[in-house]
């Protein structure tokens, strides 16, 4: 099957270069590839198969390489809902209608094959074919992804590299003091393929023209996720008498996050009646997903992020944002009061927020062993940590959950402190340096900005990095496909704005600034004086 789809393909190619030939030896390549798929099968849906994929083929080769991320983005963050199990409470296993897309695409495909060898994910053939692709129109200097393409800024490209870098430096660090090589691949996994998504959305991109597209494709997708929950909770928990404990996964309290506050900056910096109606509606879509998928760091990061709206907007805007809050505090302290013990229904949202105030479920109890754990490793090898392959240091056990998690001292829910135990002060610092120079330049570019809708994608860029922090002290936020692609749109969208707002200029370069260059840049000659 993998022998024919690649004859597809070439094929595909090969009818781009030489015209009738090329159909006709598509055409045979078709024929052979469905002929043998149907001996091989007997079934005539799996014949469908190679025609369906040199249709694919052909869309993916005759297009601009980022309405192909695109619908990659689209199905990667909508297949990230697994199979709930819920048999220990009355329920047997469900399984969502995506779950074909999540065997297929996040799962190893030696689950979904059968194959041993096979311990990779669709999703990580997909990008590197993306990556090949990208590769090849470059040397062969095709024009169809760099018509009105803007390049993104040096520095994110650097700082990138560095953790790129770091990931591998820190990997020989660890196998050589007696690291388990095995873990360490799911540990830094994620983290070793942003740097690969951010250069391919810089690729891929044109610049700000296409973060509306962007916009609406995340949006759409984290709609159809609300809808899975809402379906999974009164059609299948509900009617079993079962609350369970999320309905979608985790890590979509940074998805529903960023839906919201990309909405409200729109409506923020270019208000329009058609957009207000829509955010309105969106927003309240969302809020309704992250009431019943029950995640408490999903309402963190919203406050987190509507704190930095608040902050970037402008001063007499302010002030007249704190007014109005203050007046309606008291019907807020009224809310929480009221919900103080009722966690259903409208009450949800202020049972969460009282939730993280108070800290005595315990959940909280056990993240503050483990936290403390963390602390203890990180006292060991404070400097360059113990490399990846290592477990933490567990002085203090709480639940054993080894039996459903055997890789719980390999992997912590707190991401921070818990790479800050792997990688050290050094390591750290080299992994999550893109966090703090893509809010840097996006700051820069809110000050630069020339458009609401540039200043809408300014703000959105450090709302996203600043709920992906919230999401990775509380739960694993660097272990899900779902973040790290949202980070990485944060990331590539702060490249494209800081040049094409003029906040870090094309010309300039991180390293031996000529003297006409720095000239140029606007902030030189404040350094001069």
């Amino acid at each position: 099957m993998i022998a024919a789809a690649t004859t597809v393909i070439t094929a595909a190619g090969e009818h781009r270069r030489t015209g009738k030939v090329g159909g006709s030896m598509l055409l045979a390549a078709v024929t052979a590839a469905t002929a043998a798929t149907l001996l091989a099968t007997g079934n005539p849906l799996y014949a469908l198969l190679p025609v369906c994929v040199s249709i694919a083929a052909w869309g993916v080769l005759a297009s601009p390489l980022r309405w192909t991320f695109l619908a990659f983005l689209a199905l990667v963050i909508l297949a990230d809902v697994a199979p709930r199990d819920l048999a220990g409470d009355g329920l047997s296993v469900w399984q969502s209608p995506v779950y074909p897309l999540q065997l297929f695409l996040l799962d190893n495909l030696d689950k979904a094959t059968g194959i041993a060898a096979l311990r990779f994910s669709g999703a990580e053939v997909l990008l590197v074919l993306m990556a090949l692709l990208a590769v090849s129109r470059t040397v062969s200097g095709r024009t169809v992804d760099r018509v009105g393409r803007i390049p993104g800024a040096s520095p994110i490209a650097a700082a990138l590299a560095l953790a790129l870098v770091t990931v591998v430096i820190w990997e020989a660090w660890g196998t050589a003091r007696g690291g388990d090589v095995r873990q360490s691949l799911w540990q830094f996994r994620q983290l070793l393929w942003l740097p690969v998504v951010t250069a391919l959305l810089t690729y891929a991109l044109r610049g700000p023209r296409d973060f509306g597209a962007l916009v609406w494709v995340v949006t759409i997708t984290a709609c159809a996720k609300v809808a899975i929950g809402l379906y999974y909770y009164f059609a299948i928990a509900r009617p079993a008498n079962v609350k369970p404990p999320t309905v979608t996964s985790h890590s979509d309290s940074v998805l529903f996050v960023a839906v919201i506050v990309m909405w409200a900056a729109l409506a923020v910096y270019r208000p329009t009646p058609g957009r207000l109606v829509i955010g309105t509606t969106v927003s309240a879509w969302m809020l309704l997903g992250m009431i019943i998928n029950n995640r408490r760091t999903a309402f963190v990061g919203l406050i987190a992020a509507f704190a930095v709206l608040f902050v970037m907007l402008p001063t007499t805007t302010r002030r007249t944002i704190a007014r109005a809050a203050l007046c309606c505090l008291p019907l807020f302290g009224a809310y929480l009061f009221a919900g103080r013990h009722r966690s259903t229904g409208f009450f949800a949202p202020a049972a969460s927020i009282l939730s993280v105030t108070e800290q005595t479920d315990a959940s909280s109890a056990t993240r503050d062993i483990e936290n403390y754990n963390l602390l203890v490793t990180l006292k060991q090898h404070m400097i360059l940590g113990s490399g990846w392959g290592h477990e933490y240091v567990e002085v203090s056990k709480a639940y054993d959950i080894s039996h459903i998690f055997a890789q719980y001292r390999y992997i912590a829910h707190n991401s921070v402190l818990w790479l800050w135990s792997l990688l050290g002060l050094v390591g750290f610092t080299g992994v999550w340096l893109p966090h703090g120079v893509a809010t840097f330049l996006a700051a820069r570019s809110h000050r630069h900005a020339r458009t609401g809708d540039e200043r809408a994608a300014a703000f959105a860029v450090i709302a996203i990095i600043v709920t992906f922090a919230v999401q990775a002290w509380a739960d694993m936020g660097t272990q899900a496909w779902t973040c790290v692609l949202l980070l990485a749109c944060a990331f590539a969208a702060s490249g494209k704005l800081a040049t094409a707002t003029n906040a870090w200029p094309s010309d300039i370069r991180l390293i031996r600034l000529s003297r006409q260059q720095s000239r140029s840049w606007p902030g030189a000659a404040g350094a001069r004086r």
